[in-house]
């Protein structure tokens, strides 16, 4: 499956005026509207159909098709090229292909639902997306050892310590920042710590301690 012939013109972009106004720079960012940009952009979309491809390739195809000529499918996959086009990585075009095909052909979900997956998507970043998918495996088995250490620079900790100490607080600031974006959008949840069936209570936060993080039913899907 090839794009091909599909050039931007920049003209329309920036306008002859603007290139114009700005000619140190404004040959350099027609070259990247125009080819760079371009050509990413429609490389990622092509990515995306043959992930979608290879995914329905294994389903039963009998009125599957009809299905995603419906006009909430064809916005759903508005959305899907939307995302796919602003991925930076292959990984993240998978989350979305996957999506795609699992939100238009379970009968469980409503487009507005669907919807509600893809705009929470669309708002999570690498990073929490990785996260999010650490926590989904089961901590036994080699998924889980193997998708950790392909994602030892988000999701090992530890290797933040031996920083300066400012980039330390720095970085251990973002780091709980993507839990904190995950729990607010319902996506994982604290797992309390309990003593004798009460809540235990941090010391230092006065807050309910926690242990960690779990999966909630909405991250799953």
């Amino acid at each position: 499956m090839e794009i091909k012939g599909k050039e931007i013109n920049v003209t329309a972009i920036l306008g002859k005026g603007l290139v114009g106004a700005i000619p140190i720079v404004g040959p350099l960012i027609a070259e990247i509207v125009g080819e760079l940009i371009a050509n990413q952009r429609l490389e990622r979309i092509e990515s995306l159909l043959t992930l979608i491809e290879s995914k329905i390739a294994s389903l039963d195809t009998e009125g599957l098709l009809e299905n995603l000529r419906s006009e909430e499918n064809i916005d759903l996959f508005e959305d899907a090229c939307h995302g796919a086009a602003r991925a930076l990585t292959q990984e993240r075009r998978e989350y979305i292909a996957s999506l795609f095909v699992n939100t238009t052909t379970n009968d469980q979900l409503d487009y507005v639902e669907a919807k509600r997956l893809f705009s929470l998507l669309s708002e999570l970043n690498d990073a929490e997306l990785i996260i999010l998918k650490h926590q989904s495996l089961r901590r036994v088995g080699d998924e889980w050892h193997v998708f950790k250490e392909q994602h030892k620079n988000v999701l090992m900790k530890n290797e933040i310590y031996a920083l300066p100490k400012q980039e330390r607080i720095d970085k251990e600031a973002i780091y709980a920042s993507h839990f904190s974006h995950l729990v607010a959008s319902g996506l994982l949840k604290h797992n309390f710590q309990r003593v004798k069936g009460l809540p235990e209570i941090d010391p230092k936060t006065g807050m309910q301690r926690s242990k960690g993080f779990v999966i909630t039913a909405l991250g799953m899907l």
